[in-house]
């Protein structure tokens, strides 16, 4: 039983800790981490609480709270982030490229997804779609020949070998 209570002091004692950001402040206090859109910490009479936001989440420094990523409410990444292009082939793959759900015309800065043609298209630079292998000109970009090379299939092959392993 005193193992448990040492080791509960510890978790708390790990949890609080003093700050030069939290040591002035009396009460409860909100304070974003400079190094890391995801993380803030609470801050109550000098001691700090670290938090880390969901995935895909990142801290508002005006409502206080964890916002989507790339939503207008996320001030924080759009500084740190390099815009990608949206609908753009990628060097890693020529059935690889970035999609934006919504188009920045719209006033909406999403963060590009990056997605995949399905086997055994090739994403085309000319007409932003995916095409047919003998249509596409990949240029300097790796070209999947074979169905292993595509992310989807890959996940596919997983999943249908861990079902039959269980069958």
């Amino acid at each position: 039983m005193k193992g448990l209570v040492l080791v509960s002091i510890l978790a708390i004692a790990s949890a609080l800790d003093v700050s030069k950001e939290c040591e002035d402040m009396t009460g409860v206090g909100w304070k974003e981490d400079p190094a890391d859109c995801s993380v803030f910490y609470l801050c109550y009479n000098g001691r700090r609480t670290k938090y880390v936001c969901p995935e895909n989440m990142v801290t508002d420094p005006d409502s206080e709270a964890c916002v989507p990523r790339g939503s207008p409410f996320d001030k924080c990444s759009k500084q740190n982030m390099p815009v990608l292009p949206c609908n753009a082939a990628l060097q890693e793959s020529c059935a690889k490229y970035t999609n934006c759900p919504v188009p920045r015309e719209m006033g909406m800065p999403f963060i590009p997804e990056v997605q995949e043609c399905p086997y055994p298209l090739l994403y085309d630079e000319d007409s932003k779609r995916c095409a047919y292998p003998d249509t596409v000109k990949c240029g300097d970009r790796i070209e999947p020949k074979d169905p292993w090379y595509f992310t989807c299939n890959n996940t596919w092959y997983v999943i249908t070998s861990i079902n039959s392993m269980m069958s």
